[in-house]
């Protein structure tokens, strides 16, 4: 009889203690910049396993670096004290809460991380590397000339400092003014042109701008619109403009979603289908010359290293206007 006993108890304790090491799956929720984020963490022996993200209302392509990098390093660092992503801070707060809440519900103690251990991985990237075109800036202009320049059958890089692409363009409203526009007849507009659109560009911007540069815009806007909408496929409202102050007609096109993450997911699909490498966390410092003058290439920093990133056709600078710049 004790015996048996003894059989049942050390089978009771084998069962309670396998049971104990098993690994243990709780749900975890956080507050993003645009709402709750909901994760669903496993941990093994006190250890993350894996990190799912199960619910966010946070911009997709800002939040990218946070559900795919930073979620990485939580894992890999068994910690969330780790430096959010840059331009995508509350997110970041967010992802870290919520892996924190599950972790308290798992009765799991996270530690410090070894910021030793977690120096970021450098891509395996050649220090030195040749294209036709280089092009900084992964905005609507950068990814605009990158997938011409690919088109047309150079080889191309974008390069883009940030951990995010997008730059401006991703955070604006993204109405494109085009005159004479598909959607102008619908609302009774149909005494618009690129003149027009040109003499109000010209006066919107007190009589400083060139006309003949001015005139290539506004000749082209609309052939520009078509090429988002239809090699692209950015949506647009169907049945409503954007009035912009400074304009005689209702002529600007609004994206789904009145941001311009709808014209960057859009970018960075076909940038990825043309097999365009697009490169984050790269800072283009200065641009090489050769003897003559003639740009030939960019120097760049990603986490301390530096690349150099040769050019055989031109560098396209992509890397916003100077709308912040009083002095300019």
């Amino acid at each position: 009889m004790k015996f048996t006993q003894s059989i049942f108890a050390a089978a009771f304790a084998f069962a309670a203690a396998a049971a104990f090491a098993a690994p243990v799956t709780t749900q975890g929720v956080g507050v993003g910049k645009h709402g709750d984020i909901q994760v669903a963490v496993t941990f093994d022996n006190g250890r993350i396993q894996k990190i799912d993200i199960l619910k966010n209302a946070e911009n997709p392509v800002l939040a990218k670096k946070v559900f795919t990098d930073l979620k990485d390093q939580i894992v890999a660092a068994n910690s969330v004290q780790l430096d959010g992503i840059s331009g995508a801070t509350f997110t970041s707060k967010g992802l870290f809460a919520a892996v924190e809440d599950a972790a308290k519900k798992a009765g799991v103690t996270l530690g410090q991380a070894d910021k030793k251990a977690l120096k970021a991985a450098v891509k395996d990237l050649p220090k030195d590397a040749s294209y036709d075109v280089v092009v900084i800036g992964a905005g609507g202009a950068g990814f605009s000339a990158a997938i011409e320049a690919k088109n047309a059958g150079a080889t191309v890089v974008l390069l883009e400092k940030m951990p995010q692409v997008g730059g401006n363009s991703l955070i604006s409203g993204a109405e494109m003014n085009a005159a004479k526009n598909w959607v102008q007849p619908k609302l009774g507009i149909t005494d618009d042109s690129p003149e027009l659109h040109a003499k109000d560009t010209y006066l919107g911007g007190d009589k400083k701008g060139d006309m003949k540069v001015i005139n290539v815009m506004t000749h082209n806007a609309l052939a520009g619109a078509e090429w988002c909408r239809d090699y692209l496929g950015v949506r647009f409202e169907p049945d409503n403009l954007f009035f912009f102050g400074g304009h005689s007609r209702k002529r600007a096109l609004i994206p789904v979603g009145h941001t311009g993450t709808e014209f960057i997911t859009k970018f960075q699909a076909k940038a990825d289908e043309l097999g365009i490498p697009v490169i984050t966390n790269m800072k283009a410092e200065e641009l090489i010359k050769d003897k003559s003058g003639r740009v030939v290439g960019v120097k760049a920093t990603m986490n301390g290293a530096e690349y150099t990133f040769n050019a055989k056709g031109g560098v396209v600078l992509a890397t916003g206007g100077f709308g912040a710049n009083p002095a300019m």
